[in-house]
């Protein structure tokens, strides 16, 4: 495991296959402006983990694939998920979950242009995770094929912006849905284009607030199932 205990650290071009049972790159608590850069991390229990209350992290150009879950962000702000490839992990490819002791603000972190396939959930989002500032934002990615569903967000789950991603083809394996959402609280999915999915957005919040999912392309000009002829 490399533990960045210092601010400002980058670890830059390893191949990384330690078969650890914790991150194989860890920021740990309190820590500012790591930059994880050009690695390819695979066959461990995570490949990045993002410790509570840490800030400002880039997480950039890395191939994380053959892991358990591979990006994880734990109750950590303001950092930058962007053009990695994320393939192939067994459980999550990019997690947002609570840390230590509930903390579980991830205000302020901006996960694009991202390619993410094959692992069984694309990004999910785990029960409680908030944004109690700027939204977290899931822009302008490839989320195809995964095994269940491309994007999860659990219940209680607040402040999330999902734009201008490409969602198609996932769950073969399982559910066959693009977003399933148990939360809609300052959840906003828009722009973005939802196809070959059998649910293109599922809401099972049971909430009487409409879950806010406009100007979307469903792989049909006349809209999404229910109305239309898409997703």
């Amino acid at each position: 495991t490399v533990n960045i205990n210092a601010n400002d650290v980058t670890v830059e071009g390893f191949i990384m296959t330690t078969q650890c049972i914790y991150a194989t790159i860890r920021v740990a608590n309190g820590i500012t402006g790591a930059q994880i850069l050009d690695n390819d991390i695979s066959n461990n229990w995570t490949a990045v983990g993002l410790s509570p209350n840490s800030t400002g992290s880039t997480v950039m150009r890395n191939l994380v694939h053959n892991n358990v879950y591979g990006i994880t962000v734990g109750g950590s702000q303001n950092n930058t998920v962007s053009n990695n490839e994320v393939y192939d992990n067994a459980s999550g490819g990019i997690l947002f979950k609570c840390g230590g002791e509930g903390y579980c603000d991830s205000s302020g972190t901006a996960v694009t242009g991202n390619n993410v396939y094959g692992n069984y959930y694309g990004v999910e989002v785990n029960s409680d995770v908030i944004s109690l500032s700027t939204a977290v934002l899931i822009d302008s990615n490839t989320i195809d094929e995964n095994d269940c569903a491309g994007i999860v967000i659990n219940s209680w789950v607040s402040g999330f912006a999902i734009t201008g991603n490409s969602i198609a083809e996932n769950g073969g394996g399982c559910e066959r849905t693009g977003i399933h959402v148990y939360s809609v609280d300052q959840i906003a999915i828009h722009g973005n284009t939802i196809t070959g999915n059998d649910n293109g957005v599922l809401n099972e919040s049971g909430a009487e607030t409409p879950l806010d999912a406009t100007r979307n392309y469903w792989g049909a000009a006349n809209g999404p199932s229910g109305d239309g002829a898409g997703d």
